[in-house]
């Protein structure tokens, strides 16, 4: 993860006032769905997400005692689930062949881009 901030503070049109942006990275397996009863063997979740944030601060804006704050952010993040192995799970550790993969009952690429699009699942196949 990294994050950053820059800014101004007390100016004659702002106390505060900062843009920031941040970036992080996630990997990690799916371990159960839902319901605990369902383990997952293979299943994946990888993605990155950007943050942009802006901050105002103004004391006695027009009038004294008159206060404004303001904070904003936007978040974008994408991420792909792994649903691609034929196997089933159990808690300890074991697996058996299936004919269907974990989650999806067939073999997907699910790639997410969050806020503005639905899952698009794409059928993997081997």
């Amino acid at each position: 993860m990294l994050q950053g901030e820059i800014g101004v503070a007390n100016k004659k049109w702002a106390d505060v006032f900062f843009i920031g942006a941040g970036y992080s990275n996630t990997g990690r397996e799916i371990q159960t769905g839902s319901n605990q009863d369902k383990v997952y063997g293979e299943a994946r979740q990888d993605g990155d997400a950007l943050n942009a944030t802006l901050r105002y601060k103004k004391n006695n804006l027009f009038t004294e005692g008159l206060d404004f704050n303001f904070f904003a952010s936007h978040t974008r993040d994408k991420y792909l689930v792994t649903d691609t192995t034929m196997y089933g799970y159990f808690w300890d550790g074991s697996r058996v062949q299936l004919n269907q993969a974990e989650i999806n009952k067939i073999k997907t690429l699910t790639h997410v881009i969050r806020p503005g699009t639905m899952p698009a699942p794409t059928s993997a196949t081997t």
